[in-house]
């Protein structure tokens, strides 16, 4: 959420003097690019999150019991994937802002908390009591990857032709190296010395280091345009 909000709050003020000098194909520019650079972020965690949410879960509710810190464990990777979606749809919401869209967003907002609204009763019906809380964390990941598509349509009607495709096709690259980085931790987190905090220690730097090294190898552009950006050499 640091990194979203951070991103997407300094780029309101360059897309609406976009928007005023209807610069249609540079807001689509801005946008995508904000996209792909929080993707970098992003996707990792979604993955870490994914796969060591129990983890995660026992370092922050360390004085919980066992069960209870593995149950928020499996709640908090049932929610991991919907960053994505909640990332990009506050780029798109920052968008359809800009062009003082509001009527659209309350409309996208009810078909999406519509739609939520519905599979929460299902889910609380026939999912078996104590996996409720997981499930319902799962739809809010569906209701979000909903919404974004909704807010793609929206975008869309305003004449900025976000290159979808080649979005998704980034974070998929972006998912599969953060999945061959992750996979092996977690395969061999039995063997990862210390107690439950040292070990994600481990995890998120082996990972943070592996990752950036084979986005590089693989010449993700963007990637290396954000460590230049964070070393100062280029604005």
């Amino acid at each position: 959420s640091i990194i979203t909000v951070s991103i997407v709050t300094a780029l309101l003020p360059k897309l609406s003097n976009l928007v005023i000098d209807k610069k249609y194909k540079d807001i689509s520019g801005s946008m995508s690019l904000t996209m792909r650079l929080m993707g970098i972020f992003i996707i990792p965690a979604a993955v870490l999150f994914l796969f060591f949410g129990e983890v995660i879960a026992k370092v922050l509710y360390f004085g919980i019991p066992a069960d209870d810190a593995n149950y928020l464990g499996l709640t908090l990777s049932a929610f991991a994937l919907g960053l994505i979606p909640v990332s990009i749809n506050l780029v798109l919401l920052r968008g359809l802002n800009a062009f003082e869209n509001l009527k659209s967003q309350v409309l996208g907002n009810f078909i999406m908390n519509l739609i939520s609204v519905i599979l929460s009763i299902v889910a609380a019906r026939y999912l078996e009591p104590k996996w409720v809380v997981v499930g319902l964390a799962g739809i809010f990941t569906l209701h979000y990857f909903i919404g974004t598509a909704i807010s793609f349509y929206l975008i869309g009607r305003h004449k900025v032709n976000l290159p979808i495709g080649v979005i998704v096709f980034f974070y998929l690259k972006l998912a599969l190296v953060a999945a061959v980085v992750i996979t092996p931790l977690w395969l061999l987190r039995g063997q990862i010395p210390g107690g439950n905090l040292i070990q994600l220690l481990i995890v998120i730097g082996v990972s943070a280091v592996l990752y950036l090294l084979i986005a590089q190898f693989l010449k993700i552009t963007e990637v290396t345009y954000l460590i230049k950006v964070i070393k100062g050499g280029r604005e």
